[in-house]
């Protein structure tokens, strides 16, 4: 099959997942953790380097289609995923 017909039903996929809070929240979760905290060469053990640079490459890729199938929709992720982490801490600390 071409790599665009792929591609393009990748993006329609994609767009179907942004449609729910779950598709986005879960999609968030990837783009955050999967993006490294800090750099990605470890001159000690290249195996970490490797590692840190699938878990960027992963990130990238999960970031690039979601803006290509709905640029808003990052923003919107991001202010979900932030009103969930505080109403999740209100909810703790009112145990």
């Amino acid at each position: 099959m071409p790599e665009e017909k792929i591609h393009k039903k990748l993006v329609l996929d994609m767009r179907s997942l942004l449609k729910t809070s779950a598709g986005r929240a879960v999609l968030y979760y990837f783009i955050l953790h999967a993006a490294p905290a800090d750099a990605l060469y470890c001159p000690e053990r290249p195996q970490d380097t490797a590692y840190e640079c699938g878990k960027a490459f992963v990130a990238e890729r999960i970031k690039k289609l979601v803006l290509e199938a709905d640029k808003a929709a990052i923003f919107q992720m991001k202010n979900e995923w932030n009103s969930m982490v505080a109403s999740l801490e209100k909810e703790q600390s009112e145990e």
